[in-house]
C-alpha cells in the first residue's frame, strides 16, 4: 500500500500518546488505483495505474495471444491490512467467436441455416465471398480472374476474421529499408464448417471444416512491386532494385517476417501474364509466381574473419572464392568456441545446417565481394530461423504443411511501366469432406508455424440451461374434484386405480395448463378414456393439475390436437405439448403421441422443430411408450422454414424420423432415454449456440475469463509472462495522526510493536529491517540507507515510520 504523503507529513506526531492510537481510517470512495504490472517473458515490466472501470489492453510478443485486465472493485484500509483488487481478465489467447445454430454453417452469414444469404440471392457484390481480391467479376462460385478460372477451391461463403476482431492480425505498416516504398498490410482468417449433430460420437461437431489464411497488400490498387526501380524494363534497372532484395519485412501469420525472395508470373499465348493489361480491379496467377519469406534472427555485413551469432551458434566468414562463383566459405562454431562444420555458399541461395542438438540454422547469403585483400572481402548474409516458398497452386511443403496450398495473384503498375505487383497471397487448406472437429479440437492455421488455429467449442449450453422434462407412466391413486372445488370437498379417487401419464419438470411451475392461467411444475393425463384400438383416435380425455395451496387436483377436459401445455422455458418463448392421434406406422400403433415443440431459430419464431414421443396399448389397458421393448426411439422434424432442414448441412429430410437417444435437437435440447414405462428429455431453456473460437495456437481456446481478487504483491502467471497488483493506492489527502497503527500497516507487521505505557519495542520480524534480530529506530534509518533488505520497502514509508517511532520514543 503506498499513501500520498508530500514531506509536510514527515512531521513529528503523536506526542501524546501514552498508548496505542488506533484511529481508524478507510480511503474516501474513489480515491484508489490499482498500481499494476504486467511484464512478458524476457522482457521489461510494464507498469500501469486503474482506476475502477479501467482497462489496459495486452499484446504479448507470442502469436495469438491478447488480454485485457479490467478493474472492478478496490479496498484500502490501513487498519486492518487488507487491500485488494478485483480484477476480470479476459480473452487471453481468444477471440472472436463464430456463433452457429445446430444445423447451420460458420460461413458468411450465421444462424440462419442456409448456404445463401437470405434475401440477396446472387448478390454476391455485397459479400466477400472468398478469401479473394474483392473487385472483378463475380459469380455464385466467386471471383474470376482474367482466366476466367476458379480462383480458389474454397467454399462459397467464407467468414472472414479480421484484424478488427483478433488483435494479432492487426493492420501493420511496412517500410523498404532500401527504398521510399512504405505499404499496408492486412490479414485475415476465413472459415467454414457445418455445425451438425453426429449420430456415431453422439454430440455436436464441426463438419468438413475449411481454412485459409490470406494476406492483402492495400496501400493501393496494385501491391508490393517487384522492382522499386523508378523506370522498370530499363538498363538502369539493377538487381539491387529488387524488393527481395530490401529485406521488406511483412506480417505473417501475425509475427515479423522478412521477403527473401519474389518470382512473377511470366508466359505467352494470349491469357499470359505478359501479355496482360490490367485494370483496377483484376488480377491474374501463374504456376510461375511464389514468394519466399523467412525468419530472420542475424544479419550483417561481414569481412573475412567477422561472424554473425544466432542463439548458441555463430556463423564465421572465412573466405570467398575467387573463381567466377564466388562463393562463402563460412565456419560454423557453438557457444563454446568449437568449430563444428565448414561449408560453401553461393550467393542468393540458403544452406540449411542442423546442428547436434537439432537446431536448424539456415545460413542465407544475398551477395559477396571477392576482393584481393582481406578487408575488401565481405558477404552479405543472413541466418533465418524458418523460411517458407509459396509457389502458387503448389503445396508449402511436403512436411508440416502438407495440405496447404499457396495462392499468389498479381497485377501490374501502369504507372511505372506495368512492373508487376503482387496483391494478395493465400494460403487454404484441402477439403476434407471426412474431416470433423468435435468439442475442444484445434485445425491448426498452417503446420509450420502454427501460430494460429480454430477451436471448435461445441455448444454453449451448461448444466444451467437445461430443464429435465421426464414422462412416466403410472398407476398413481390421486384425488380429484370433478367440479374444481377449491375446498375439494366433493374430491374422489380416480377408479378404478387408473393408467396416467405423469409429467414433470425440475423448474418452479413452467407448465401452463391449457386455457386456465395455471402454472405447475406437473400433471397427470388420463389414459384411461383413451381407445384400444390401433387405428381408433384419441377420445377426449382428462388432465389433472394441481393448484398451489389446494389439496386435490382439478381436472380440464382435453381433446386430439389440444394443447396440453404451454411450457415455458424462460427465453420467453413458447414451446408446447400437444396431444395429437398421429398414427406412425403398424409396429408402431401411435394412439396418442405427445410432441415437444420448441423454437430453435431466433429469425422464425412461428417455426417450430418438434420431437414426438408415441404412447400405444396394444394390450387393452396396458400403456407404453412405442411398440416394442426394443424400440427406444422418438421421432424428429425439423421445422420447413425459418430453420430449414432441408437446406441445412444435415441429412434431414421433411418428414419425421427416428432418433436415438443423446440426440441433440436444433434448440439444443437432448433427448435422454426412453424405455417401455418413461421418455427423458433435457431441454434446453434457451436456444443453444455452437461456439468457433481463433485463437493462439499454444493459448486457451475459449475467452478464460477470470474474475479473482488479489490482494498487494500477488502475481497471476500466464504462458505469455505475468499480472501482479503491485499496490491498492490511496491518492487521496489523509489525516496526519494516524499513529504507529499506520507505521506497523504499512510493513504489514502482526501484534504490539511499541507500547509506551511498556516502553520497550517488541520483536516484530516485520519491522526488523535491518535482520539484527532488534527492533529499534535502525530499523528505520535515514534517507539512502536501504539495507538492501527486500522488507525495506518505500523510501517515503520508511521515513514516515522513523519519525512515529522517533516521536513516541521521545515521549516517554
Amino acid at each position: 500500500m503506498k499513501l500520498d504523503l508530500g514531506l509536510a507529513l514527515l512531521a513529528i506526531v503523536c506526542l501524546s500518546f501514552s498508548a496505542w492510537a488506533d484511529i481508524p481510517y478507510t480511503c474516501p470512495a474513489n480515491g484508489t488505483y490499482g498500481a499494476m504490472e504486467y511484464q512478458y517473458n524476457g522482457l521489461a515490466p510494464v507498469n500501469v495505474n486503474l482506476h475502477e472501470g479501467e482497462y489496459t489492453e495486452i499484446y504479448p510478443p507470442s502469436p495469438g495471444v491478447y488480454a485485457r485486465v479490467l478493474m472492478g472493485n478496490m479496498h484500502w484500509n490501513v487498519n486492518n491490512y487488507d487491500e485488494w483488487a478485483n480484477l476480470v481478465i479476459s480473452g487471453y489467447g481468444i477471440n472472436p467467436q463464430v456463433s452457429t445454430y445446430v444445423n447451420d454453417y460458420a460461413d458468411r452469414q450465421t444462424e440462419d441455416r442456409m448456404t445463401t444469404p437470405s434475401g440477396n440471392g446472387n448478390n454476391y457484390e455485397n459479400y466477400e465471398i472468398k478469401p479473394v481480391f474483392a473487385g472483378g467479376a463475380h459469380t455464385q462460385s466467386g471471383p474470376v480472374d482474367i482466366n476466367s478460372n476458379e480462383i480458389i477451391d474454397f467454399y462459397p461463403h467464407g467468414r472472414e476474421i479480421s484484424g478488427d476482431q483478433f488483435p494479432p492480425l492487426a493492420t501493420a505498416t511496412l517500410r523498404d529499408p532500401s527504398a521510399s516504398g512504405q505499404y499496408t498490410e492486412e490479414q485475415s482468417v476465413w472459415l467454414y464448417a457445418g455445425t451438425v449433430y453426429d449420430g456415431t460420437a453422439k454430440e455436436v461437431v464441426a463438419n468438413a471444416p475449411e481454412l485459409a489464411y490470406k494476406i492483402d497488400f492495400t496501400h493501393d490498387d496494385y501491391g508490393i512491386p517487384y522492382s522499386t526501380c523508378s523506370n522498370y524494363g530499363s538498363p538502369s534497372c539493377a538487381d539491387t532494385d529488387l524488393t527481395a532484395r530490401h529485406r521488406v519485412p511483412i506480417k505473417f501469420l501475425g509475427e515479423d517476417w522478412i521477403i527473401s525472395g519474389m518470382g512473377f508470373p511470366e508466359g505467352s499465348g494470349p491469357d499470359s501474364f505478359d501479355s496482360w493489361t490490367p485494370d483496377e480491379t483484376s488480377l491474374a496467377y501463374a504456376g510461375s509466381s511464389f514468394l519466399q519469406i523467412a525468419k530472420e534472427s542475424a544479419y550483417g555485413v561481414v569481412h573475412v574473419g567477422e561472424n554473425i551469432t544466432a542463439g548458441a551458434y555463430s556463423v564465421k566468414l572465412s573466405d570467398i572464392s575467387m573463381d567466377e562463383s564466388h562463393v562463402a566459405l563460412v565456419e560454423i562454431y557453438d557457444s563454446t568456441g568449437a568449430m563444428l562444420d565448414e561449408k560453401q555458399i553461393s550467393p542468393n541461395s540458403t544452406l540449411i545446417w542442423i546442428g547436434p542438438d537439432a537446431t536448424h540454422l539456415r545460413i542465407h547469403i544475398y551477395q559477396t565481394q571477392p576482393g584481393y585483400t582481406l578487408q575488401s572481402k565481405w558477404a552479405e548474409m543472413a541466418v533465418y530461423t524458418n523460411e517458407l516458398t509459396l509457389t502458387h497452386n503448389a503445396r508449402v511443403d511436403n512436411g508440416d504443411n502438407k495440405y496447404w496450398k499457396s495462392y499468389l495473384y498479381w497485377s501490374k503498375n501502369p504507372a511505372n511501366n506495368y512492373v508487376p505487383t503482387l496483391k494478395t497471397v493465400i494460403l487454404a487448406r484441402d477439403y476434407d469432406g471426412a474431416l470433423q472437429l468435435r468439442k475442444g479440437e484445434m485445425l491448426g492455421i498452417i503446420g509450420n508455424p502454427e501460430n494460429f488455429g480454430v477451436t471448435f467449442g461445441g455448444l454453449d449450453l451448461n448444466e444451467s440451461d437445461y430443464d429435465t422434462l421426464s414422462m412416466s407412466i403410472v398407476t398413481t391413486a390421486i384425488s380429484y374434484s370433478p367440479t374444481n372445488d377449491v375446498t375439494c370437498m366433493d374430491a374422489v379417487p380416480l377408479q378404478p386405480p387408473a393408467s396416467l401419464l405423469y409429467v414433470r419438470s425440475q423448474m418452479a411451475s413452467p407448465f401452463f395448463i391449457g386455457m386456465t392461467g395455471i402454472s405447475t411444475d406437473h400433471f397427470y393425463l388420463d389414459l384411461n378414456n383413451i381407445g384400444f384400438s390401433a387405428v381408433k383416435g384419441v377420445n377426449a380425455t382428462n388432465l389433472y393439475y394441481k393448484q398451489s395451496g389446494i389439496s386435490c387436483y382439478f381436472n380440464v377436459s382435453m381433446t386430439s390436437g389440444s394443447i396440453l401445455a404451454i411450457y415455458e422455458l424462460g427465453d420467453a418463448e413458447l414451446p408446447s405439448l400437444v396431444l395429437s392421434n398421429v398414427k406412425t406406422n403398424t409396429s408402431h400403433k401411435g394412439q396418442l403421441t405427445i410432441t415437444l415443440s420448441e423454437m430453435a431459430s431466433g429469425i422464425n419464431a412461428t417455426a417450430l422443430d418438434r420431437l414426438y414421443f408415441d404412447l400405444s396399448n396394444q394390450t387393452a389397458g396396458v400403456w407404453q411408450f412405442n411398440g416394442s421393448a426394443n424400440d427406444n426411439r422418438a421421432r424428429y422434424l425439423a421445422a420447413s422454414s425459418g430453420t430449414s432442414a432441408s437446406s441445412g448441412p444435415a441429412q434431414y429430410s421433411t418428414s419425421a424420423f427416428f432418433v436415438d437417444p443423446a440426440f441433440i435437437t436444433e434448440r439444443g435440447s437432448v433427448f435422454k432415454s426412453m424405455t417401455t414405462s418413461q421418455a427423458t428429455v433435457k431441454v434446453a431453456k434457451r436456444i443453444g449456440e455452437a461456439k468457433y473460437y481463433l485463437h493462439g495456437a499454444n493459448e486457451p481456446y475459449d475467452s478464460q475469463v477470470v474474475d479473482l481478487t488479489m490482494t498487494d504483491g500477488e502475481i497471476i502467471g500466464f504462458s505469455w509472462g505475468h499480472l501482479k497488483l503491485k499496490d491498492v493506492v490511496c491518492e487521496a489527502p489523509q489525516p496526519k495522526n494516524v499513529g504507529m497503527k499506520y507505521c506497523e500497516a504499512v510493513k504489514g507487521a502482526y501484534g504490539v510493536s511499541y507500547n509506551t505505557l511498556l516502553g520497550n519495542l517488541e520483536y516484530s520480524p516485520a519491522l526488523d529491517f535491518n535482520g539484527d534480530g532488534k527492533i529499534n529506530l535502525s530499523d528505520f534509518a535515514a534517507f539512502g540507507q536501504h539495507y538492501g533488505s527486500a522488507k525495506a520497502g518505500n523510501l517515503n514509508e520508511r521515513v514516515w515510520c522513523y519519525n512515529v517511532i522517533q516521536s513516541m520514543a521521545n515521549s516517554e
